[in-house]
């Protein structure tokens, strides 16, 4: 992969996570604040840390160049 879709790949799933966690939070002042809504938003922001995790690894250790 080159190093160009690399960074267009990076920044789609930066954007999903910027996206992801926006809406999160604007729905979190909406929402009944029962034991379901606190346990699916706890989901949501695991799932976005577990993304945002993978993509950090992603940024910091580049594939090699002689591949």
């Amino acid at each position: 992969m080159d190093s160009q879709m690399r960074g267009i790949l990076l920044g789609l799933g930066v954007a999903f996570v910027v996206i992801f966690g926006g809406l999160t939070v604007a729905a979190l002042p909406t929402a009944a604040l029962n034991f379901a809504s606190i346990f699916a938003f706890g989901l949501a922001f695991g799932v976005i840390g577990i993304i945002l995790f993978g993509l950090i690894g992603a940024i910091r250790n580049p594939p090699d160049e002689d591949r």
